[in-house]
């Protein structure tokens, strides 16, 4: 191996920065001044957190021994213990001044942040909507087709596995944020009229929710075909526009899950009410069937 230690600093970072915190530490055994520079982990800790408090914090406010390299191992304990207990993991965010108690700064960290799990971020949510508010005003989604931005947003907040308060409340949010970041596309030819609608907005996500749940969940052995979905769309929202709700099932048929995760596999299962009987509308043929496409009030 060669001696970085030998080579101009410049080019031995540059072949330095490659390295993650494992391997960086392990660099450091060998080229001790080389492996704590610390540009080196202040890249590495805005890598895996992209925001903490303490990132804008005065120097005059931090540790006189303040390094990256002690910050990403402080940041990297309490990462593991928020994924093993949510509170007992802030609580020592809170306590090393990682992150200062408050809403905002709370959801700015779950926002980008790599390390978390993503059931912790739903339990701590679950304990302070506060935090929800927050961070729902972080997505943008101008211009996103709806699926899409359904991906964007479920690959923060983790789809519980039963239909309950947080669920209603998590797609709630979602209906009014994209809306919002969608009003200056009102007049759009091609967006249809009813996506500037949160309440149409919310029927559609748990239409395609069910369907991500219903297509790709192994235990459904008759998966739902594209005219029952759009039928189903249809009466739930009392508009016709099947080419658009085509494109909705095409987009989940092709492309894959809408909510990553094993707690979308057991949706449809766990949910007691039927699609048609959530949304106000009774097909007799569905009545004397078992429904397979579950919705929430």
């Amino acid at each position: 191996l060669p001696d970085l230690a030998s080579w101009p600093p410049e080019l031995s970072l540059n072949v330095l920065k490659n390295l993650n915190a494992t391997e960086l530490c392990l660099a450091a055994c060998v080229w001790n001044e080389l492996g704590r520079d610390d540009l080196l982990w202040q890249s590495l800790c805005h890598s895996e957190w992209p925001y903490t408090s303490v990132y804008f914090r005065k120097e005059k406010d931090k540790p006189s021994d303040f390094s990256y390299h002690k910050l990403y191992l402080t940041l990297d304990e309490a990462t593991v213990t928020f994924n093993a207990d949510c509170h007992l993991g802030m609580n020592y965010f809170f306590k090393n001044n990682l992150i200062d108690d408050d809403p905002g700064e709370i959801a700015k960290l779950f926002f980008r942040a790599k390390p978390f799990d993503r059931t912790q971020i739903r339990r701590y949510i679950q304990s302070d909507l506060d935090v929800l508010n927050h961070l729902i005003n972080l997505f943008d989604f101008s211009n996103q087709k709806l699926p899409d931005a359904l991906r964007h947003y479920f690959s923060v907040l983790e789809v519980p596995s039963r239909y309950d308060h947080y669920l209603h409340k998590i797609v709630e949010k979602f209906a009014l944020r994209y809306v919002q970041c969608n009003q200056q596309s009102v007049t759009s030819t091609n967006r249809p009229n009813m996506l500037h609608t949160s309440e149409t907005i919310y029927v559609l996500c748990f239409s395609l929710i069910m369907l991500s749940a219903d297509l790709y969940n192994p235990q459904i052995k008759n998966k739902m075909s594209k005219r029952e979905f759009i039928r189903n769309v249809r009466r739930a929202l009392r508009v016709q526009d099947d080419e658009f709700y085509g494109h909705l099932y095409d987009d989940v048929y092709l492309r894959g899950h809408i909510a990553h995760g094993e707690n979308n596999n057991h949706l449809v299962q766990k949910s007691p009410l039927s699609f048609g009987h959530a949304f106000g509308y009774h097909d007799h043929h569905q009545q004397q069937q078992q429904p397979r496409f579950h919705m929430i009030h």
